[in-house]
């Protein structure tokens, strides 16, 4: 016995329920906390065991269980069941956690760490050849994809524009062959058509030029297109105020661009007094150059008015001075 712990207080050839309350009850008449520790080394000391073998809490949880069991049974006044229970044998509490001693450990940690490497290595080698299942399945859908598309039958396709200016593709082909094809393989060339038209539509837009407006001499002078577009617009009874707005506007719709710096109103009056200045110039060279020359003159009306016109005939040709 240790001599820091008591010795037994009495006796005991066997331990029994009855004993074990009594040496319960007795480690505690000597100092409270240290009882756990003393009733474990008694009962060790009794049953010849070492301290190692018995676990200390469980042993005292097992011995308060009889305790309460015991003070249950006075309870309930169950007399005949008192005396058979202090005289049963006390059931010590196995110890599952101890660890057994085995001889030549370090073999068998090497063969579990060698057993967990392959498994590792095992992991590994299924991630490739799943990654290798993956890669021929997508392979195999590519090769169906392409031989789909070969089984295409040629159609004819018409570009048409809607609205929105967003190209689209009627088909005139026979619906039964297109009932066959996958819709996946439709919807692909259908993409891919879209984006063709697209392209070469922003391709053509590109090529066109814009227009020039002023020629790159002294004074920058509009160009003679500009010119005779102003011109033109005049001989129609355009407005001078409108013509800027409806050559802008004519240049966009047809190229797609919009042209700033188009001439001003006080330059259409401008072109306009040189035009006539030109007229006359031309008037008078064709008169003085021409042979026989004669004076015409005609009137009418229309919605009660009265139009007077004079035109002169020569070898150059007719010439309408007024109206």
């Amino acid at each position: 016995m240790d001599p820091k712990f008591p010795p037994l207080p009495f006796y005991i050839d066997c331990l029994t329920n009855e004993n074990v309350i009594k040496l319960y009850n007795e480690s505690k008449s000597h100092f409270r906390a240290g009882s756990q520790r003393i009733i474990h080394r008694w009962v060790c000391s009794i049953l010849k065991k070492h301290p190692e073998d018995i676990h200390s809490a469980s042993l005292l949880k097992r011995i308060k269980s009889v305790v309460a069991k015991l003070r249950k049974l006075k309870t309930s006044r169950n007399y005949e069941q008192i005396d058979p229970f202090e005289k049963q044998i006390f059931r010590i509490p196995e110890r599952f956690n101890v660890i057994p001693k085995i001889d030549n450990v370090q073999p068998k940690i090497n063969a579990l760490k060698k057993i967990s490497d392959l498994y590792v290595k095992l992991g590994n080698e299924k991630k490739k050849v799943r990654r290798k299942n993956i890669k021929i399945i997508n392979l195999k859908k590519e090769m169906e994809f392409h031989k789909e598309l070969v089984k295409t039958p040629k159609m004819k396709t018409t570009i048409m524009q809607t609205e929105n200016a967003k190209p689209m593709i009627s088909s005139k082909g026979n619906q039964c062959n297109l009932t066959r094809l996958d819709g996946q393989v439709l919807h692909q060339e259908i993409s891919y058509l879209q984006n063709e038209i697209i392209s070469i539509t922003n391709q053509e837009i590109s090529d066109q030029t814009i227009p020039k407006l002023r020629e790159r001499t002294r004074g920058n002078p509009y160009t003679n297109k500009i010119r005779e577009c102003v011109l033109y617009c005049i001989s129609k009874n355009v407005p001078m105020q409108n013509i800027s707005d409806v050559i802008g506007s004519i240049v966009k719709i047809v190229n797609g661009h919009e042209i700033d710096n188009l001439p001003s109103v006080a330059s259409i009056h401008n072109m306009s007094r040189e035009a006539k200045a030109i007229c006359n110039r031309q008037v008078e060279e064709a008169i003085g150059n021409s042979e026989n020359i004669t004076l015409m003159k005609d009137a009418t009306s229309k919605q009660g008015r009265h139009f007077y016109g004079t035109k002169i005939s020569g070898s150059e040709g007719e010439f309408t001075l007024g109206i």
